[in-house]
């Protein structure tokens, strides 16, 4: 969970800052923009690597796209909002 707390944000910037930059023609800004989504991307894959229960398949690219902007965007983000994070923080704790 840690590790999507800073993951999450990362791809998201990542993201809408690549495809910012480029729209600005600053296509050097918008590539690094990129790269910190893909890493931010594998370390939330590494980080489903430890988790009890395993994500379930995707059913093929267009699921996995809309699911990975879906968890990126909304999922995630309305996790946190709601104070179900920290909840589960702190039982670990």
């Amino acid at each position: 969970m840690l590790i999507h707390v800073v993951a999450v944000p990362g791809f998201v910037i990542g993201l809408v800052g690549g495809l910012l930059a480029i729209g600005f023609d600053l296509v050097e800004l918008g590539l690094y923009g990129f790269v910190l989504t893909v890493v931010s991307f594998a370390a939330q894959g590494l980080g489903h690597k430890f988790e009890k229960e395993p994500p379930i398949p995707f059913e093929g690219a267009g699921d996995a796209v809309s699911r990975i902007i879906t968890e990126q965007f909304v999922t995630f983000w309305r996790y946190v909002l709601s104070g179900q994070w920290l909840a589960a923080i702190l039982k670990r704790s």
